[in-house]
C-alpha cells in the first residue's frame, strides 16, 4: 500500500509539472491598439485672470504601436489626443510616449487555449503638446505650450487569438 501511494504521488507530481507551456515566440511581432481613457493636463490656467481653461483630466482617444522583439519585451509608441471647448475656444492636447514594455510571462497565466494573461510594466519619455486658448485681452488667440517628462505604469493585457488585445493600464 505504501509503495502504491508513493508511486501514485510521483506519477501525479510528474504529470502536474508537464502541463502545457506557451511556445517560445508566441508573443513576438508587431501590434496596434486603439485606446480610450483620461489624459492629465493642468497647465491651462490664465495667469492674468487666474481662471482655468479646461479640466485637469480630459477624455482622450489614441493608439499604440509596438513590436514584441521577444516574448517579454517591446518598444512602443503611444499617442493620445484630447480636446475641450470652453467659451467658444478649444483646447487641444497631444501626448506622445516612447515606452519600453516588459511583460511578465508565467506558465499559470498563459496556459489557456483561447487567451493569455500578460501583466506588464511600462516606462519611458513623454512629450506633451498643447494649443491653449489665449487671454481675451491679448492679441494671441492661441498659445502653444509643450513639455517633456517621464512616465511609468503597469497593467494587464489579455491576448486573444494571435493579435487581439484588451487590457487595463
Amino acid at each position: 500500500m505504501k509503495k502504491t501511494a508513493l508511486f501514485t504521488f510521483f506519477l501525479l507530481l510528474f504529470a502536474f509539472s508537464a502541463h502545457a507551456r506557451p511556445p517560445t515566440g508566441f508573443h513576438e511581432g508587431p501590434y496596434f491598439m486603439l485606446e480610450g481613457g483620461l489624459l492629465n493636463f493642468s497647465a491651462d490656467t490664465n495667469v492674468r485672470t487666474n481662471t482655468k481653461v479646461g479640466r485637469d483630466y480630459e477624455p482622450a482617444a489614441g493608439f499604440t504601436f509596438g513590436w514584441n522583439l521577444v516574448d517579454w519585451i517591446a518598444p512602443e509608441l503611444e499617442v493620445k489626443y484630447a480636446t475641450n471647448k470652453n467659451g467658444g475656444n478649444s483646447e487641444h492636447i497631444v501626448d506622445v510616449d516612447l515606452n519600453a514594455v516588459l511583460f511578465l510571462i508565467t506558465d499559470q497565466l498563459t496556459d489557456f487555449k483561447s487567451f493569455h494573461i500578460l501583466p506588464f510594466v511600462v516606462a519611458g519619455p513623454v512629450f506633451q503638446f498643447a494649443a491653449v486658448p489665449g487671454d481675451s485681452a491679448s492679441s494671441d488667440r492661441t498659445m502653444s505650450v509643450w513639455g517633456p517628462g517621464f512616465g511609468a505604469g503597469a497593467g494587464i493585457r489579455m491576448l486573444f487569438a494571435k493579435y487581439g488585445y484588451t487590457g487595463i493600464t
